[in-house]
């Protein structure tokens, strides 16, 4: 898979899709906040991004799986209650820009784009979700991932690693 987030990227897919024999499956790369890399939910259409995957797609050299975010804000948080406000800050502008772009992005009316969001501190307070009603973060959080319009993905970044800066924020 790979994240996209500027139309003079796509070009290059042709040359994956002919040496791979397989279109690339993308996400579009989305900026929830981070300011690090990628498009802010309100412009995922920059420079007609989405029309020239749809073209890509067309022509066989991609495969759109859906939007992507990694807000490390998360690192700087001290709490899981912090860490799932994230999260849930996340999952939000990750489902503005598909409401805000659906004519662009859901033109067949079967296909479900994956959200892709997270990052070790949000993924690893997501276990509060089971253990405290009282927290309002975690209820808020299990209401978006329960939302049957979205089709959520937590993904961890370097956890499985656990290198030392991961064991230093106690992950």
């Amino acid at each position: 898979s790979l994240m996209i987030d500027h139309p003079d990227q796509l070009p290059f897919l042709a040359d994956f899709a002919r040496e791979a024999g397989s279109p690339a499956n993308i996400f579009v790369k989305v900026d929830t906040g981070y300011h690090r890399a990628g498009l802010p939910p309100s412009s995922l259409n920059k420079n007609g991004l989405l029309e020239k995957i749809s073209a890509a797609e067309a022509a066989g050299t991609a495969f759109l799986l859906g939007l992507y975010s990694h807000s490390s804000l998360s690192y700087n948080g001290s709490t899981p209650q912090i860490a799932m406000s994230h999260l849930i800050a996340e999952i939000g502008g990750c489902k503005n820009a598909l409401e805000s772009n659906a004519h662009l992005l859901l033109k067949e009316k079967k296909r479900e784009l994956v959200i892709s969001v997270g990052a070790t501190p949000q993924v690893v307070s997501s276990q509060n979700l089971l253990r405290d009603d009282s927290c309002v973060e975690a209820r808020e959080l299990r209401s978006l991932l329960k939302d049957p319009d979205l089709n959520v993905e937590l993904h961890a970044g370097v956890y499985p690693i656990l290198d030392m800066q991961q064991v230093s924020t106690n992950a």
